[in-house]
């Protein structure tokens, strides 16, 4: 230490500054980066803590998602048996229809056979007359 007084009085003495400028110029380097990076470490922190806030936000959207999911999955299974519960009434539908339509093929053969009868009453009635 007392070297480097020595060396620093004898440069200050001669008026040859360049050297302690250029440790002085450094030494001025060195505490800007250090404030520059203190800086940077600032905002590192901020921007650390505003992902992890980010994370959070997306993990309850995720789990919003999920049970929208499942509300449209439930939503899903409803109409599913809703669709099945119509395919099945439309064919009952059918089996009624094919019914009536056969029942209706029985009355006709009914009227023609009671037809038949009444026109054979009535010439049975005209032939005794």
């Amino acid at each position: 230490m007392a070297s480097r007084f020595v060396r620093n009085m004898v440069l200050w003495a001669t008026g040859y500054m360049g050297e302690l400028k250029y440790i002085a110029s450094t030494e001025k380097r060195l505490r800007d980066v250090e404030a520059n990076l203190s800086t940077v470490q600032g905002i590192i922190r901020d921007l650390s803590s505003r992902v992890g806030d980010l994370g959070n936000r997306v993990s309850q959207i995720n789990n919003q998602l999920g049970q929208i999911g499942s509300m449209l999955s439930d939503q899903a299974s409803r109409i599913s048996n809703i669709d099945r519960r119509i395919s099945d009434l439309g064919s009952s539908i059918n089996n009624l229809d094919a019914r009536l339509s056969g029942a209706s093929n029985l009355v006709y053969i009914a009227l023609g056979l009671a037809a038949v009868g009444i026109a054979a009453g009535v010439a049975s009635l005209v032939r005794r007359s």
